[in-house]
């Protein structure tokens, strides 16, 4: 896989394994640790744990309003509730095996594109995810609108940066409506927890 990633590409000082292959012939273990760790990853590591960001599904319900032609999705209310009204762990751990997968990218370099290959850390099939999602009652954001936007970002855009190659794609299994809180049963949330 890293050889096959190395020689695909046609310049790249900064790549870590072409540039060990280049001076010793071969790529150490520390190499290939830290080209991983420095891959075009969509997600972060706590220790051998894994998690998303809130701001990631935000982004992609933004996404799938403004392509399903929500009023409001643009820059109106929605697009505000979908912001500021939708409360979510700091961190929504993914449980599950993660592998390597190669896909061919044209990025533009000089003015010029260059074919290339990427190297992405993905879930492996049968990943999982389950989170508790605050929301702040209003008519624009109903629960089945907030179903069908998962739904959809889900399956059309997915989370996470590298969601134009197709990454980040996941099928809402459940939406259940938990038990409903007057705000002023709802604790702040701290600053340290605050990450997006």
């Amino acid at each position: 896989l890293f050889n096959d990633y190395v020689e695909a590409l046609a310049s790249g000082e900064s790549n870590p394994i072409k540039r060990a292959i280049k001076a010793q012939g071969l790529a150490t273990e520390a190499d290939i640790r830290k080209f991983v760790k420095n891959a075009t990853n969509t997600h972060f590591h706590e220790g051998d744990k894994i998690y998303l960001k809130p701001y990631m599904f935000r982004a992609m319900l933004i996404q799938a309003a403004r392509d399903l032609g929500l009023y409001g999705s643009a820059v109106g209310r929605l697009s505000g509730l979908i912001t500021r009204g939708l409360n979510m762990p700091a961190r929504i751990y993914v449980e599950g095996d993660f592998r390597l997968r190669q896909r061919a990218i044209q990025p533009v370099h000089m003015g010029r594109r260059q074919a290339s290959v990427a190297i992405l850390e993905e879930v492996a099939p049968g990943g999982t995810t389950s989170f508790y999602l605050g929301v702040v009652g209003d008519k624009d954001l109903t629960e089945d609108r907030l179903r069908m936007l998962f739904e959809y970002g889900g399956h059309n855009i997915g989370v996470g940066a590298l969601r134009p190659l197709d990454c980040g794609r996941f099928n809402l299994v459940n939406f259940q409506e938990g038990d409903r809180t007057s705000l002023g049963e709802i604790r702040a949330i701290p600053e340290e927890e605050d990450e997006g």
